[in-house]
């Protein structure tokens, strides 16, 4: 029996918070500002303490992120992860991806779901501190290759690198169901960490690979232009984000720079998920590289109005009536 999606996304599934904080918080803060760093369970048991009733929630992790892109697209689609039982497990996860329309394809474990701190400070820039919870604890041995069946994309964030032999198994997977795979890495962190691994992950199963200018830099000691165009001459399309100043867009016939609309940011807390989600979008559609940037930058233009990674419904009104779709 064919499955009933065709867009499959791994990753850690992860509660959001969004925490506003001065400047002052984040160079006090071990690791730098931006980027991503993994926090143990009582880190974020202090953080919880400290933070108490301060900011916002959300469901968020980055491949959930694009999922629920990709599903307010009404593309068919599935996301794969790991969380605990409770309040913010299997009673909040489960009803909110039903409630999207998404496949909710979990494995359950005793330890808590996520969290993720995400603090922003005045610029807009947000320093994310996760603690993965449940999400760390999935390996290969939670998928199945019957997952896989009748799948167009599989999507994977790069923080599953963390996991052994997921990201390999899975691509495995997705290759011999003749899928498209699109690799986003998540964090400069994660490339430094893996970056050999990550090269060769990219030459023999990834299609798109999408990376900000940060995780191009560690990856290809390359920048802008230059990193995108290494890239896509490893996979079918390459993608290098570039915040404010737009995006590049790469292919072995073709590579492109789409500026954006400049605005002023509020929380960059999953723009670049956004952004990943509309460019799959219209790939998947069969648009050029020059639309697919364009709508990628719409997306991740909103997301930046609006703290956290959930836009709001007037907003995908008014995207989906875009003259670019």
């Amino acid at each position: 029996m064919k499955n009933p999606y065709d867009i499959l996304g791994i990753g850690a599934p992860i509660l959001d918070r969004i925490i506003p904080v001065k400047d002052d918080f984040i160079r006090n803060l071990p690791g730098g500002k931006g980027g991503m760093i993994l926090i143990d369970s009582a880190t974020c048991a202090d953080f919880l303490t400290n933070f108490e009733g301060i900011g916002s929630i959300a469901p968020g992790g980055s491949a959930a992120n694009v999922i629920k892109t990709l599903a307010h697209f009404n593309q068919k689609c599935a996301f794969l992860g790991k969380i605990g039982h409770g309040t913010i497990g299997k009673d909040f996860w489960e009803p909110t991806l039903l409630e999207q329309n998404i496949v909710p394809l979990f494995s359950y474990s005793a330890t808590p779901t996520g969290i993720a701190f995400c603090f922003v400070t005045p610029d807009g820039e947000r320093t994310m501190r996760t603690y993965l919870g449940a999400g760390m604890e999935m390996s290969s041995k939670d998928i199945r290759p019957s997952i896989f069946d009748g799948i167009k994309l599989l999507h994977m964030e790069g923080y599953n690198l963390v996991k052994g032999d997921l990201v390999e198994k899975s691509f495995e997977h997705a290759k011999n169901a003749g899928a498209l795979i699109s690799f986003d890495l998540s964090g400069y962190e994660i490339v430094e960490q893996y970056r050999e691994k990550v090269l060769f992950l990219l030459e023999k199963y990834v299609d798109i690979v999408i990376a900000n200018t940060d995780e191009a830099k560690a990856l290809t000691q390359l920048s802008g232009s230059d990193a995108c165009s290494f890239l896509s001459n490893i996979c079918l399309c390459a993608v290098v984000m570039a915040g404010k100043l737009g995006c590049y867009a790469g292919s072995k016939e073709q590579l492109i720079y789409q500026p954006v609309d400049s605005v002023e940011p509020i929380d960059s807390t999953g723009a670049g998920d956004l952004f990943t989600g509309g460019f799959l979008y219209a790939y998947l559609k069969g648009f050029p590289l020059e639309k697919c940037a364009k709508l990628g930058n719409i997306l991740g233009k909103h997301a930046v109005q609006v703290l956290g990674a959930d836009l709001p419904s007037e907003t995908w009104i008014t995207i989906k009536k875009s003259s670019i779709l």
